[in-house]
């Protein structure tokens, strides 16, 4: 159930890479949004229901950390790596306008 609300989340939130419109941006990342953290609920099953009861809050809170160290964390610097070679020319100025050479 999890992987599938994860596919589609991912489904879901995929256009709002393309908009081109505040409203229909947003509207896209709600709809990817919700699904993707509906798939936390079974994940905190699995561990509660993997380990013994007295284990059930450090097995929580490791797998917090867990989730935050491997994605959280990465996330941003990967993005920006990506940017950077994907898209060079896509850097705001002061006032967070893109130049014109972003939108060529």
């Amino acid at each position: 159930a999890s992987i599938l609300l994860v596919l589609v989340g991912m489904c879901c939130i995929a256009p709002a890479a393309f908009a081109t419109r505040r409203g229909e941006f947003l509207a896209y990342l709600a709809a990817g949004t919700l699904p993707l953290f509906a798939a936390t609920t079974p994940m905190n099953v699995a561990v509660f229901e993997s380990v013994p009861r007295r284990h059930r809050a450090f097995a929580q809170s490791v797998a917090t950390l867990a989730m935050h160290a491997f994605g959280d964390v990465p996330t941003p610097v990967v993005i920006g790596v990506l940017k950077d070679a994907l898209a060079p020319a896509c850097t705001p100025d002061g006032k967070g306008h893109l130049g014109d050479a972003c939108t060529e």
